[in-house]
């Protein structure tokens, strides 16, 4: 069976200390392991607002899935937020402050753990060839052991992802869209691979 899924941030909260260890005006952000603060532009704000409009009502972000066509459906739905928030990256890298912006970053942070998610769902998708399924509903073409892997793995994702649009929103200056019940609160350390 396949490796319990963690999101390897390392680098990027790497980069984070270096460029933003020495500011200690504005919002606080915090992700595991190190809290910055930092003034964002008025287009930092704006992207960021539209970051948090565009995934809050996702629903890969917040729906118990259950079966293959979900897993299909929650696959899409990621690669779209992937395909928008890359978007947000290119109009974020032609101001002033570039690729070394803090929401640029914080979107680094979001982005890097989807394709973690999606390299780790191919992993799975391999791992399942030749294995047959324990059901014959179509829906259900995967092997339980693999669905279960990336049922537990996209949870995970989701939990990142949250807190990402938790720190993402401080830029923007809005209100947190409220966290599903089925996921915890806070970053949570057991889904990251540690220094």
């Amino acid at each position: 069976m396949s490796k319990t899924f963690q999101i390897d941030l390392r680098e990027q909260i790497a980069d984070m200390r270096r460029k933003f260890n020495n500011r200690v005006t504005g919002v606080e952000v915090n992700v595991p392991g190190f809290t910055f603060c930092l003034d964002p532009t008025d287009p930092e704000k704006k992207a960021a607002r539209e970051i948090v409009i565009f995934l809050k009502d996702k629903r890969v972000l917040n729906s118990k899935e259950c079966c293959d066509n979900c897993i299909d459906n929650s696959l899409n739905s990621l690669l779209k937020i992937r395909e928008f928030l890359v978007e947000r990256q290119l109009q974020l890298g032609v101001l002033e402050f570039g690729a070394s912006g803090p929401l640029y970053i914080l979107t680094e942070f979001t982005l890097e753990a989807i394709r973690q998610f999606l390299t780790y769902h191919e992993e799975l998708e391999r791992e399942s060839i030749g294995k047959e399924s324990e059901s014959s509903i179509p829906d259900f073409r995967r092997p339980r052991g693999i669905r279960e892997s990336y049922f537990e793995a996209l949870n995970r994702l989701r939990s990142h992802l949250h807190q990402c649009v938790h720190q993402i929103r401080i830029i923007a200056d809005i209100e947190l869209p409220e966290v599903p019940d089925n996921l915890k609160d806070g970053w949570q350390a057991d889904i990251y691979v540690e220094e």
